[in-house]
């Protein structure tokens, strides 16, 4: 149940730059099984998920959602980083 005071945020597309690598992705109400999305069980998008090769050292990441403008719209909750 949401919250009385929630509301629907106009996103789009979610970004992710890390070093020199940026990327964005559609956020898509409804989605298929891929490499690029986690869902839930009626098919609806809870997290995007990007990949690269990183260089060994200091970096900075960001992640954010973008409106059908392309302007930014909130940063990322959280983010989670692995190494494979």
């Amino acid at each position: 149940m949401a919250h009385n005071y929630s509301r629907d945020l106009p996103v789009v597309s979610a970004l992710c730059q890390i070093g020199s690598f940026q990327q964005q992705k559609p956020l898509p109400v409804k989605a298929k099984p891929s490499v690029d999305y986690i869902l839930n069980e009626d098919g609806e998008v809870l997290a995007v998920k990007f990949r690269t090769k990183l260089e060994t050292g200091k970096t900075k990441l960001e992640a954010w959602f973008a409106d059908k403008d392309g302007k930014h719209v909130t940063n990322a909750y959280y983010v989670y980083v692995t190494r494979h």
